[in-house]
């Protein structure tokens, strides 16, 4: 009931996960008030009724997204705001939360797990701005796995025994705000998302690579990334420099001239700079369109997103469950996290149709359509590069890796007993 809750004092991120539950959507946007009508309801204790308004074939991946975890309501009604303090949280996972901090967590073993005991029993994570300072921790034994090492010392780190690549389903790419001029106009779009490399980019971002390592990086055409359902490397915009130029011309801008000043919003990372830097002057140089670029720290640029969208905007999302919907809803006209603000009736029923059928060749033709509308002719998005996950994991520890999302399967992980003396 919170995560649907209409009262955005109250109310959870993700709650459109959930509209496809019977007046879901209508609880959550404030157009019904009695949860009863709601399609979910404890049968017992042991067993939960889902009434969908369609077939959806990603209903038991999504069950096991975050949003789907159960709250002690006891403990909310109980303790307020305090219910997320270490000593009042309960948990399910094998670590209970032992401290929080601003920049620092510290897990440790949760006793009534059901399951075996993890080796590790206490573990913390830290998060460090500069990526300089957080090698040097590395260097020093202060840390033990070190995520997204400085990019520009790839060269020498790549040949390290503790170098790591994890593999991911995360995409990413730029959107445009369809309601605010130039981008209002399809070809303008067109004659952007035409203006850009997107092999470029990839090289920028592993510019240390030698031929034979393994990257981290893809270039990725299409929204639906590869490794999920349905992806289709044949779907969206090649990169053609003349036809971004015809296209430009034919929205009234011939050669750039007359172009509003437009700026790039983008997050403070490093590579999010090196991809804002290389769009840069990707466009300067076909279009004859030099933009500005804004950069702000991530809770402040999602802030942004959902109060006052930018004219152009990095946004990427990673496989929190392996469907394909997850992806293509992102888009549909009513979604919250539909930044470009664009809507189209055709691709929100493509969508809702694909959701609810098994049949992945029936299922693909329908995306496909569906990526077609949203890639190539509105043009609002475009796909840069799908990611891994590079990372400096200790000789000390054996057994560490990570799942799809990048999250630490710590469960598994132990220390190499005969390095830690």
């Amino acid at each position: 009931m919170k995560t649907l809750d209409s009262n955005p004092k109250t109310a959870a991120q993700g709650a459109d996960f959930f509209w496809i539950l019977v007046s879901a959507k209508e609880f959550n946007l404030g157009r019904e008030h009695d949860f009863n009508k709601v399609g979910i309801r404890a049968l017992d204790k042991k067993t939960i009724e889902f009434r969908l308004v369609r077939p959806t074939v990603s209903l038991p991946s999504l069950l096991s997204f975050t949003v789907s975890l159960p709250i002690r309501l006891d403990l909310v009604e109980a303790y307020g705001d305090k219910w997320l303090a270490p000593s009042k949280l309960a948990v399910l996972g094998p670590y209970k939360l032992a401290e929080s901090k601003s920049q620092q967590i510290v897990l440790e073993v949760n006793d009534q797990y059901f399951g075996p005991p993890p080796r590790i029993k206490k573990f913390k994570f830290t998060t460090v701005n500069e990526a300089q300072t957080a090698l040097d921790l590395f260097e020093s034994g202060q840390v033990e796995v070190l995520f997204d090492p400085p990019r520009t010392q790839l060269e020498k780190l790549r040949a390290r025994s503790e170098f790591r690549i994890y593999p991911q389903v995360r995409a990413f790419g730029f959107g445009m705000n369809s309601k605010l001029a130039p981008f209002d106009n399809q070809k303008v779009r067109q004659a952007f998302a035409l203006a850009t490399d997107r092999n470029s980019i990839v090289e920028v971002l592993d510019i240390h690579k030698k031929t034979g390592d393994p990257s981290a990086y893809e270039a990725l055409k299409s929204w639906i990334p590869k490794g999920i359902d349905c992806y289709n490397s044949k779907i969206g915009l090649d990169f053609n420099p003349a036809l971004a130029k015809k296209r430009l011309k034919e929205a009234g801008f011939p050669e750039g001239k007359n172009f509003p000043k437009v700026k790039l919003m983008v997050t403070s990372s490093e590579s999010a700079k090196l991809i804002a830097e290389r769009l840069q002057e990707l466009w300067l140089k076909i279009l004859n369109i030099k933009i500005e670029i804004e950069s702000m720290e991530f809770p402040s640029f999602l802030n942004r997103l959902m109060t006052d969208t930018p004219t152009i905007f990095t946004y990427g999302i990673g496989a929190i469950y392996n469907d394909p919907h997850l992806f293509s809803l992102v888009f549909q006209g009513d979604a919250p996290v539909n930044h470009t603000h664009w809507k189209d009736k055709t691709y929100d029923l493509l969508v809702d149709q694909a959701a609810g059928i098994a049949d992945l060749d029936r299922r693909q033709k329908l995306y496909d359509r569906a990526e077609k509308i949203l890639l190539e002719e509105a043009a609002v998005f475009v796909p840069l590069y799908q990611s891994s996950l590079t990372a400096l994991v200790s000789k000390k520890l054996k057994n560490f890796t990570t799942n799809l999302q990048g999250t630490p399967m710590m469960m598994w992980a132990d220390y190499d007993r005969s390095r830690r003396h």
